[in-house]
């Protein structure tokens, strides 16, 4: 039987591996390993930010635009003139578990 270290650095290394597979594989490195820093922030990205106490990632951190509907020329922008409200709602930080991430890709993909 291989290394579990060897394993898990040929399965980032491999684009067809599910990162919560490959999350999970670090888990049992990070456990076995000790190293608590790594297998707290493993945890929260299966798991999801939840705890107020771990901070999001500046990675997770998502920029869109506000748009209206309308039905003679599509979706247009909304203009915001509070500029620090603006940004507010334009900037995201998303905590959920990579789990859910995966799948909102994977179902955006079917769509295309």
């Amino acid at each position: 039987m291989g290394s579990i270290i060897l394993d898990l650095q040929r399965d980032a290394m491999d684009s067809s591996v599910v990162l919560t597979d490959l999350l999970r594989k670090a888990l049992v490195v990070a456990k076995k390993l000790k190293i608590d820093e790594f297998q707290r922030w493993v945890e929260c990205e299966l798991n999801g930010y939840q705890d107020t106490s771990e901070e999001i990632p500046k990675y997770r951190e998502v920029v869109g635009e506000i748009k209206a509907w309308n039905p003679y020329h599509g979706w247009i922008p909304v203009i915001v003139r509070d500029v620090e409200w603006s940004e507010s709602i334009r900037k995201r930080k998303i905590g959920q578990p990579i789990s859910e991430l995966e799948s909102i890709v994977k179902r955006l993909l079917q769509n295309e």
